[in-house]
């Protein structure tokens, strides 16, 4: 850790592995070395104060120093579905106080959700290629998720 203001390193984390994730969130940085574990520490003085464990498979939340998408003590993140599958994760609000997952769609109501979807713009915007979403953005303060779909409106 550097102080912007000095210049100056005022700590320096050593762990056995390797870090696979860290961010800030509030006055705590989260550290994590395995998969679904991150460790707390303080960041006006650098002391530990607790151990998060994901209740749940929770995809990790990116590789590296990330700036997760957070919001008072959610986070959002992404559930592996079991493959093979069309989707490769489900959107999913964790809970940065204690791991557990506050929301996640069941993957069925997704896959019917998705062919909803799929129909509806195919029946209305004449669009003859779409593949199921590929991409999603959840806003954890009005709880929306955001879905977006390739289209394109070549003939198969």
């Amino acid at each position: 850790m550097v102080d912007l203001t000095t210049q100056q390193i005022v700590k320096k984390f050593s762990f056995d592995s390797q870090i696979r994730t860290a961010f800030i969130k509030g006055d705590e940085i989260y550290i994590s070395t395995v998969l679904y574990k991150y460790q707390l520490y303080s960041l006006s003085d650098f002391s530990f104060k607790r151990e998060l464990i994901m209740s749940e498979r929770v995809d990790h939340l990116g590789f590296g120093l990330i700036h997760p998408n957070e919001y008072q003590n959610k986070i959002a993140a992404k559930v592996p579905m079991p493959q093979p599958s069309t989707l490769a994760s489900l959107p999913a609000i964790i809970d940065s106080d204690n791991g557990n997952l506050l929301y996640r769609i069941d993957g069925a109501d997704l896959f019917r959700l998705d062919s909803e979807i799929i129909n509806e713009i195919r029946e209305n915007l004449e669009f003859h290629s779409i593949s199921s979403f590929d991409r999603f953005e959840i806003d954890l303060e009005s709880e929306t998720i955001v879905f977006a779909y390739s289209l394109s409106n070549t003939p198969e």
